[in-house]
């Protein structure tokens, strides 16, 4: 027993040495972090501060019963005490620092996913009103564009596409368009080098070798996600075309809603699995190809891998997140593995078939097999356009001709927003122009 109590004192002796440190005001300093023993249970403070004379700032939760009377007056004092420091300029080297968060002193609030906003609107209206006239004066501010904050390895491209739209449509009905301009630019923490200096540019991809574990983890939903986005697109195409045939109305909210609930579960610690600890390895089959590298599908074009270990760099990229095939080759010989589902490497299922009374000729088709059509659709402002996304899928410049089997009156490109670039000029369909893994959304009006 004794031998039991000697480390609890050891302990208790500790926290008392430990909060005495606390209370110690760093020599010549005039505001430092501390922390200060809880007045009661559950007390949290954010941080302390003090004037020059040791009277004490506190920076808490405004509705803790115990933050003494008169804290809130306290935030001029501060001020008072940065005064010189604030006002010294920074040199050219100094990076520029833009603090958000939530305190007592002139801070500005912001957040970065549209889901959590349209969840305030939809079940607290009067909360929502509260957050908008925030927005309005300039403390709240509504940063990023993305409905949540997606992973970008595992969805595809159209998700990602679609991520952006339905973000940027909601923050662009909440706040007012000054804010929406410089939101990312006064309200996002940042840290910029000094005047003149450029900044650091990052050419190919961005390997983090800390995020492995990710593409393999919770199989089953990532197959469920992938089987979603393609039976996604799959109903916008055939809802197309019967709205193009006049056979069934377009279902512009069904659509919405089951889009908006993927984008969700898209989420970057939901899809990737790493909101649990257990994660699951898929492994790699052997390929008997003389190759220096294997080339995987990503989001609108492929991302090559190395498959030698000749640097720590080459050695620490053996996870890649192949979307739909991974090809490894020599010049005449080689392999490629197609996968319907997961992220790792598997046996393609055969094409889904059903069975129809006629034969439907396709709405539209790319005349270049390196030119993929990924989604089509109705315009969303319901003007009966018809929206087609594609994209250059082998890495070069390419020229197509997109057909379809609708009567075209007009044809301009757009941006992801479905709106007609600034110029609005025509394009020609027979002679479509792409570069190296462009993007490209048009909007057809039909006869």
């Amino acid at each position: 027993m004794a031998r039991r109590g000697r480390p609890r004192a050891g302990r208790r002796g500790a926290r008392r040495r430990l909060r005495a440190h606390r209370h110690r005001r760093p020599a010549g300093s005039a505001l430092g972090h501390h922390l200060v023993p809880p007045y009661r249970r559950g007390f949290q403070c954010e941080g302390l501060a003090h004037t020059a004379d040791g009277v004490p700032i506190k920076a808490v939760n405004p509705r803790n019963a115990s933050v003494p009377a008169g804290v809130p007056a306290t935030a001029g004092s501060a001020r008072a005490e940065l005064a010189e420091v604030l006002a010294s300029p920074a040199n050219a080297g100094a990076h520029r620092i833009i603090a958000v968060g939530h305190a007592h002193i002139e801070l500005v609030f912001a957040m970065s996913q549209a889901r959590q906003l349209a969840w305030l609107k939809e079940r607290s209206p009067e909360v929502y009103r509260r957050v908008r006239a925030h927005v309005e004066a300039g403390r709240f501010v509504p940063v990023g564009g993305m409905w949540v904050e997606s992973d970008t390895n595992l969805p595809g491209g159209e998700a990602l596409a679609l991520q952006l739209v339905h973000g940027k449509r909601f923050f662009r009905l909440l706040r007012r368009p000054a804010a929406a301009r410089s939101a990312t630019a006064t309200a996002t923490a940042t840290a910029t080098a000094g005047a003149g200096a450029a900044p650091p540019v990052w050419v190919g991809e961005l390997y983090l070798e800390l995020h492995r574990g990710a593409c393999t983890s919770q199989a089953r939903t990532e197959q469920g996600n992938r089987r979603v986005e393609h039976l996604l697109r799959e109903a916008e195409l055939w809802a197309a075309t019967a709205a193009v045939d006049g056979v069934a109305e377009y279902p512009h909210e069904e659509l919405d809603r089951c889009w908006t609930t993927l984008l969700l579960h898209q989420f970057h610690h939901i899809l990737p699995g790493s909101s649990i600890a257990r994660a699951h390895r898929e492994a790699e089959r052997a390929l008997d190809a003389h190759a220096d590298r294997a080339t995987a599908e990503i989001q609108f074009g492929h991302v090559h891998r190395p498959v030698h270990t000749n640097t720590s760099w080459d050695a620490a990229r053996f996870e890649v997140c192949a979307h739909r095939w991974v090809h490894v080759g020599e010049p005449g010989y080689g392999f490629a593995v197609v996968n319907d589902s997961t992220y790792g490497h598997d046996v393609n299922l055969p094409p889904r078939r059903r069975a129809g009374s006629a034969r439907v000729a396709p709405l539209v088709a790319a005349g270049n097999p390196a030119v993929v059509v990924e989604a089509v659709k109705l315009a969303d402002d319901r003007s009966g356009d018809v929206v087609v996304r594609l994209y250059e899928s082998a890495g070069g410049r390419a020229t197509t001709a997109l057909t379809t089997s609708f009567p075209v009156t007009g044809a301009v490109v757009a941006d992801l927003l479905e709106r007609p670039r600034e110029h609005g000029e025509e394009v020609d369909l027979a002679g479509l122009e792409l570069r190296p893994f462009q993007v490209l959304t048009l909007r057809l009006s039909r006869a």
